[in-house]
């Protein structure tokens, strides 16, 4: 939200506006005073007011063109009436003041009136900031439910979420947790954007929230005492206010949520927390990415773990006839000694049947003394240095 702590006074008259502006002032409002239309028009074109008390003179056009701008038709109007104008009342109510306050104008009554509009303001803002918010979650809800595309659904969060809450920018910063870099890997005012690199010493700000977890609010970077040590080296790129909330995965930092505004802006809890809703559900859209792309891996490696074992298998088969037919016992191993086929003559003279020996090491069935030898001699092997012969006594 842009920063709104003045209250607008506009008249002609000094002695009407210095006692508005007392009695504004001593009920603790920030105060700005304006004595004439053009005056008031370039303070509304600087900045945006809290609330406006008008005490115009007859024909003046001041109010219809404050309305007419529409950056401030939510901003309460009330003008200062004569009593006996009840003409004049009207014609201000018609013109777009929200209330009025006859003069000679009692304080009490002037600030009771002036509260009442800003809660109904306050009220207002509230029921909207909700809306808007439900309906930002309910999109993201969409995004993520809708696209595979991660680099589609960054972009998406970022861009939504500057539209709403009027900012410049925003953008996904990731952190590897052994390393002092960053990365932009979303930015919403440049959807082209990949893999900005960032050198976290320059960024003290991205480095306290990733070392607290928690959200942080800078309202004037240009003072800020975090940004000091690197004040010479930031660039002059205009931003004033700047939020940063972290992106969690399994309860750590992994990066961080950065908004910047070059207007001043203040952002309360209901806006920290929209942030950590948008936050959330980047860290959910990562987490599925990095699930997603594991899940994919193991099917690849299990697709060719798979197509290899056949390969194998399609290799052996040729020999499996010639081996089941012989008078010998013949035995086929891995190169750590596990049986992966044995043959029927090999059933026979062990006296195990083939599910006991299927998958079992050769030092299994051999005593303590022959298991060296039988180790030295499978090594030999896998070294392509084949024995001619030699014999084993088992076990059993």
């Amino acid at each position: 939200m842009l920063a709104q702590s003045a209250i607008l006074v506009v008249s002609s008259d000094e002695a009407s506006r210095s006692h508005l502006s007392k009695a504004l002032t001593d009920a603790g409002y920030a105060i700005r005073t304006a004595g004439t239309e053009s005056e008031a028009l370039a303070f509304v074109e600087r900045q945006k007011p809290l609330a406006m008390v008008l005490d115009l003179a007859p024909g003046s056009e001041l109010l219809p063109l404050l309305r007419a701008r529409t950056e401030l038709a939510d901003v309460p109007v009330l003008v200062a009436i004569e009593s006996a104008a009840d003409e004049g009342t009207l014609e201000a109510l018609y013109a777009g003041a929200d209330d009025f306050v006859r003069k000679p104008f009692h304080v009490a009554e002037l600030l009771s009136r002036l509260r009442g509009q800003l809660r109904m303001r306050q009220y207002v803002e509230t029921l909207a900031r909700r809306e808007r918010t439900s309906q930002l979650v309910l999109e993201l809800t969409q995004a993520l439910s809708s696209s595979l595309d991660l680099r589609e659904i960054l972009f998406t969060l970022v861009r939504r979420l500057a539209d709403v809450v009027k900012v410049d920018r925003v953008s996904i910063v990731l952190v590897r947790e052994t390393e002092q870099v960053g990365y932009v890997i979303a930015a919403s005012d440049d959807e082209h954007l990949r893999n900005l690199r960032l050198e976290l010493d320059k960024y003290p700000e991205i480095q306290t929230v990733l070392s607290t977890g928690q959200p942080l609010v800078i309202g004037n970077a240009a003072i800020h005492p975090l940004l000091e040590i690197v004040r010479d080296r930031m660039p002059d790129d205009g931003f004033t206010t700047l939020a940063l909330v972290p992106i969690l995965c399994e309860a750590r930092p992994m990066g961080v949520l950065f908004l910047r505004s070059r207007q001043p802006m203040a952002f309360g809890e209901p806006e920290l927390a929209l942030f950590r809703t948008v936050a959330n559900t980047t860290g959910i859209a990562l987490r599925n990415a990095r699930i997603l792309q594991s899940l994919r891996d193991e099917s690849k490696q299990s697709m060719v773990l798979r197509h290899e074992a056949e390969r194998r298998l399609r290799a052996l088969q040729r020999y499996a006839d010639f081996f089941e037919s012989a008078a010998d016992g013949i035995c086929v191993m891995d190169p750590e000694g596990r049986l992966l086929f044995v043959n029927r003559r090999a059933l026979e003279i062990t006296g195990y049947s083939q599910p006991e020996l299927i998958g079992q090491r050769l030092g299994h069935f051999l005593p303590e003394e022959e298991r060296v030898r039988a180790a030295e001699i499978l090594q030999r092997i896998s070294l392509g240095h084949f024995p001619q012969a030699f014999e084993y006594a088992t076990i059993g």
